[in-house]
């Protein structure tokens, strides 16, 4: 599996993993849930089709992801750390390093 294709994956895994605090169920449904089936359907797309992330997807994935952090009331520290899980093994990925220091500037936090 490939570094991108593990991000999705990975942003995959931290939705289903992080605690929801939020007890708007609207909110849920609109911010959370209908995201991650988009996320889902195009991972599983990129699979079945064999084919190579591109830059928009990890940038749509990972901003879908923050705001799921967002309405579920993800801690900020949390999110920074699940955030520099999904990097780790990504960071020799051209692709991935831009968006990982575009992240970086506009959270204005260092993902180590």
């Amino acid at each position: 599996m490939n570094n991108r294709i593990k991000i999705i994956s990975g942003c995959l895994r931290h939705i289903a993993c992080t605690q929801n605090l939020n007890n708007d169920e609207e909110e849920y449904r609109i911010n959370v849930i209908e995201p991650t089936k988009r996320i889902a359907e195009m991972y599983e797309s990129i699979i079945k089709t064999n084919t190579e992330p591109t830059e928009e997807h990890i940038e749509q994935v990972l901003e879908h992801l923050i705001s799921i952090f967002k309405t579920k009331m993800v801690p900020e520290n949390e999110q920074v750390e699940r955030l520099e899980s999904l990097f780790f093994d990504a960071v020799n990925d051209e692709v991935v390093a831009k968006i990982y220091s575009n992240l970086n500037k506009s959270r204005n936090y260092s993902i180590v």
